[in-house]
């Protein structure tokens, strides 16, 4: 294959910080960083901080202009008692 692709038909292009896969480029994850991220339109709510907490809204809408193929979303959430 060439320089940063892989696989048995070279079809997958490395995302992983420094050719390292213990880490993934901005934008990427999952196995092998073979994901790439939908950003929403707000960078406060995709800052890729699971330390980040957004304490004044109770609901959130996001859009996309174009159609995805979409298989699943990760969201992480805090709850600290009532």
């Amino acid at each position: 294959c060439e320089r940063g692709w892989y696989g048995s038909l070279c079809q997958y292009k490395c995302h992983c910080s420094n050719n390292s896969c213990t880490k993934c480029d901005m934008g990427w994850f999952g196995p092998a960083c073979q994901y790439g991220k939908l950003y929403g339109p707000d960078d406060l709510i995709t800052d890729a901080d699971d330390a980040t907490c957004v304490t004044n809204i109770t609901s959130l809408e996001v859009v996309w202009n174009v159609s995805y193929p979409f298989t699943w979303l990760r969201l992480t959430t805090r709850h600290e008692g009532e």
